[in-house]
């Protein structure tokens, strides 16, 4: 289901987005999301962290979050175009065995364990749009992540992204 309300998500981001983007000047705050995320900018980006996950990650200062009653958290750019979800998920996530074209590679985030799906089978995605994702297993604080954008985009996104990305064992 997750999968394919992102796919819808991307599908009208290609057509049209009112969400502000913020910028360097873009002082601390809260924007409405389904779960309480605080924003805090960066030179570079925001720094988001969801307290009811333990997760706390930096996007790029072209994302801009954004309310989804279907999604913990969700965020918007367009410029490159992308988007960024969060879902809650079980504690078994992790065992995700590889779609075709997938490459699955399992990693951990402190003491917490994860797979990184590259390249993942999303369906409804558009043409010239690629997914990844990182599945996290962390008890009842479990999530996933999907992030999508242009191939070349993603590679630019995506790297930061795990960089930056922390996570509080449940």
């Amino acid at each position: 289901m997750v999968v394919s309300i992102v796919a819808l998500l991307i599908a009208g981001l290609a057509s049209s987005c009112t969400t502000d983007v913020p910028t360097a000047e873009t002082t601390t705050t809260t924007r409405p999301v389904s779960a309480p995320a605080s924003e805090t900018p960066t030179a570079t980006g925001t720094i988001y962290s969801i307290g009811d996950l333990g997760v706390r990650f930096e996007l790029p200062a072209s994302f801009a979050s954004a309310d989804d009653d279907a999604l913990v958290f969700l965020a918007r750019s367009l410029g490159p175009r992308a988007i960024f979800s969060i879902d809650a998920a079980s504690s078994d996530v992790t065992e995700h065995g590889a779609e075709s074209g997938e490459t699955v590679t399992p990693t951990t985030l402190g003491e917490v364990d994860a797979v990184v799906v590259s390249n993942a089978s999303v369906d409804g995605l558009p043409s010239g749009i690629s997914a990844n994702e990182i599945l996290v297993s962390n008890g009842t604080k479990s999530f996933s992540v999907i992030l999508s954008a242009a191939p070349a985009d993603l590679a630019e996104i995506w790297a930061p992204f795990i960089d930056s990305l922390t996570v509080e064992p449940a």
